[in-house]
């Protein structure tokens, strides 16, 4: 069957009245892909921006009260990545600092720690000479591993062919550099099912040409600002749905389809892995507390988070920014007592 077939079967499919058969095709082929393997990381964000962001541009993660982190010795050892934030149009100090600032913390942990420098926008508006290639494999040798779209991309398949060449001569010099990928697709109001294919086919022109992602995460845009869990009241819930499968569905050569959760709305995620989902990238609490302060939170902790993946039959895995993982740590006394 040829690539056309199958894109017409995929928009038959989609078009649907019920989700039901685009839901249980995109199942199956995470079935077949990974199984129950459920993976999910645990962030932790230095805020390095002038004012303070209230949230996460690579996550879409609304910052706590009182901010993220401003110091690197404010962050959890038990995190697998570390993500630094900055305001808008950072320069390559920006980074250095960024960079310093973090390295100098050096936390243990299993998987290794990996750490991400703001967005791929930043990344190549900051380097976009044409020493780029040699700048980003400077910082793949100093430790940078991976770069992700984010959550407001400025470069982007969706933004027109000039965006979304700027976007594939960033990311094709990325994967010469040895740095890997997370990409974003874009719907929601101005982002109809013609405008999420044609990112899905820039995005899999992209990949199989250089196989620089290891990751694809849809997200609500809206042209206004980043709404946060707002932003879910702009789509209806059978849109999300045909969106995530479309991802999995359509892009084969991506491993792992990610859903950027928002803490209020877990039963969202147990849906999404249903759908094609098997990794999750949203808030955790990573510190310690007793039982009766994590029985009464609203945000799960790591023991939580892999009891609810383990009580709907998913095997939960901890992962960094690479997709190494490991089983879930052990809760800690404090949490145990």
């Amino acid at each position: 069957m040829s690539a056309t077939d199958d894109r017409r079967e995929l928009r038959d499919l989609l078009s649907q009245r019920s989700p039901h058969g685009i839901v249980h095709a995109a199942h199956e082929v995470r079935r077949r892909i990974h199984g129950s393997r459920t993976t999910f990381v645990a962030n932790a964000h230095l805020d390095c921006s002038p004012a303070g962001l209230p949230w996460c541009p690579l996550t879409g993660e609304m910052a706590p009260d009182g901010g993220f982190a401003r110091r690197a010795a404010d962050l959890p050892e038990v995190a697998t990545q570390t993500l630094v934030l900055f305001g808008s149009s950072p320069t390559s100090a920006d980074l250095e600092a960024g960079w310093a600032e973090t390295t100098s913390a050096d936390p243990s942990t299993d998987p290794p720690t990996t750490l991400q420098l703001g967005c791929a926008t930043d990344w190549a508006r900051i380097y976009s000479g044409d020493d780029r290639g040699r700048r980003l494999e400077e910082w793949r040798r100093r430790g940078l591993s991976v770069i992700s779209d984010g959550v407001r991309p400025g470069l982007h398949p969706a933004f027109g062919e000039e965006s979304a060449s700027e976007w594939s001569a960033f990311w094709q010099a990325a994967a010469a550099a040895g740095i890997r990928g997370q990409a974003t697709v874009l719907y929601g109001p101005g982002h109809d099912l013609d405008a999420v294919f044609a990112q899905i086919d820039a995005i899999d022109r992209l990949q199989s040409a250089v196989g620089v992602f290891d990751g694809v995460s849809p997200v609500v845009y809206l042209d206004s600002a980043f709404g946060g869990p707002e932003d879910a009241l702009s789509t209806q819930s059978t849109q999300d749905l045909r969106v995530l499968a479309a991802c999995r569905l359509a892009l084969p050569t991506i491993s792992h389809l990610r859903l950027l959760y928002d803490r209020g709305d877990l039963k969202s995620a147990h849906t999404a892995l249903l759908c094609g989902v098997d990794d999750l990238e949203g808030h955790l609490f990573l510190g310690a507390r007793d039982r009766k302060a994590e029985v009464e939170s609203e945000d799960l902790s790591l023991a939580e988070m892999s009891r609810w993946l383990e009580e709907v039959g998913f095997e939960a895995r901890l992962r960094n920014g690479l997709y190494q993982s490991r089983p879930v740590p052990m809760q800690s006394s404090a949490e145990s007592s």
